[in-house]
């Protein structure tokens, strides 16, 4: 079976091109484990459907169904103009949604639509916002952001009760006098802390927005060392958008047996 495998500031997938396969969870979680397989943290069927450019049904690292990725979203993107695609817009269908994706100065820029503010309140002494991005994200601004105890901490609350039962990602941010957010994100499927995650820039950006007020163009850095751009519009007390701007890149190709 042909792969491709793909990376968005360091969070990196497996891309299979198929109208037809489909692999049972085991298989899935091989091919993303890290020694025994390819190694990634999800893995991604590139379907043709007739309403867009392509469709993401994706997949976590644990074989498990994901609803939205926005990384993943610009490695297919990156991916489908690596195959000569040479137009500046594009459409792509993610859980029933559908996504566009222009391309500007070598950049990706998705359209995130309006992500929704679910909740805010404390839970075992942190105060967090409940946001879905495309996936649920409990973010908490913090001061520390290299605290040792991160992974048992989020850990603890991406299982809470209170998000049962599908469980929430887990994002620590830091708001930087230069308005640089800092973000670590725990990623729910993955069960371990990625290097980015798009989706997690996303829900933070809107928590500083409802916790700061700030609102405009917004970089943020995760432990890659790598940053996104995320512009993040709104009117009074009213999220009217959000989009995210980055790189992604090809990694190898090759052939594995099932």
């Amino acid at each position: 079976m042909r792969f491709y495998k793909y990376q968005g500031t360091g969070n990196d997938f497996i891309l299979i091109e198929s109208e037809t396969v489909h692999l049972p969870t085991h298989q899935i979680k091989q091919l993303c484990d890290r020694r025994y397989g390819i190694g990634a943290d999800g893995l991604i069927f590139v379907r043709r459907p007739s309403n867009a450019d392509a469709e993401m049904e994706i997949y976590n690292a644990d074989g498990m169904r994901a609803e939205m990725c926005g990384n993943g979203l610009r490695s297919l993107v990156q991916f489908l103009i690596d195959r000569g695609n040479r137009q500046k817009s594009f459409t792509v269908v993610a859980s029933g949604k559908l996504y566009k994706a222009d391309i500007e100065e070598g950049k990706i820029i998705v359209d995130m639509g309006v992500p929704k503010i679910l909740e805010e309140g404390i839970i075992d002494g942190l105060s967090f916002f409940h946001i879905d991005s495309g996936v649920p994200h409990f973010v908490h601004f913090c001061d520390d952001m290299h605290q040792a105890d991160f992974f048992q901490v989020a850990r603890g609350l991406r299982y809470h009760p209170h998000f049962s039962p599908s469980g929430v990602n887990v994002n620590f941010a830091k708001l930087l006098p230069s308005c640089l957010l800092q973000v670590r994100t725990y990623e729910r499927g993955v069960e371990g802390e990625t290097h980015s995650c798009g989706t997690g820039g996303a829900a933070a950006c809107v928590a500083a927005w409802k916790k700061y007020g700030i609102k405009g163009l917004l970089e943020v850095e995760f432990p890659s060392q790598e940053r996104l751009q995320f512009d993040l519009l709104a009117h009074d007390d009213l999220l009217r958008g959000l989009s995210m701007r980055g790189h992604a890149a090809y990694v190898f190709e090759g052939e594995i047996g099932l």
